[in-house]
């Protein structure tokens, strides 16, 4: 299954993205994030599949003139861009033991700096105990 999320908030502002999920499961297969990278270009406002090719549309896509719009084509069954890995609070590449020092450093409240380690569940404004197994469950290289 793809979802389009055209207003996605991830490292860029405005970006956009549509997702691959095992419909079974509801596990996170891939991102398809537009080629050009181009930000504010509404990617997976529309979405069209047949077998693993992904269609998705982008109409605020500027490249070939104002508001042109633009439509890409993916690969669902080769994802362009690995799952995420949100158990990798410090966002090194790999689940393990400085991910567990920043969930124990921001336990409690969570705040300034502390918000990814609050992401690894439905956040709750809080780094606790959950956080933590999150952490310990997911413990390996990402994407592996």
């Amino acid at each position: 299954m793809t979802v389009g999320a055209p207003r996605a908030d991830d490292a860029r502002p405005e970006s956009a993205v549509a997702y691959v999920v095992d419909a079974a499961s509801g596990r996170l297969l891939a991102e398809l994030l537009a080629p050009d990278g181009a930000s504010g270009a509404d990617l997976g406002v529309a979405v069209a599949v047949a077998g693993e090719i992904v269609v998705a549309g982008a109409p605020g896509n500027a490249a070939n003139g104002l508001d042109a719009g633009a439509a890409w084509t993916f690969d669902a069954g080769a994802p362009l861009v690995p799952p995420p890995c949100p158990a990798d609070v410090n966002g090194d590449g790999e689940v393990a033991f400085d991910d567990i020092l920043t969930v124990v450093a921001c336990w409690g409240p969570a705040g300034p700096g502390c918000l990814a380690a609050d992401a690894l569940k439905p956040a709750d404004g809080t780094i606790d105990f959950d956080d933590l197994l999150v952490v310990l469950s997911a413990w390996e290289p990402c994407g592996q």
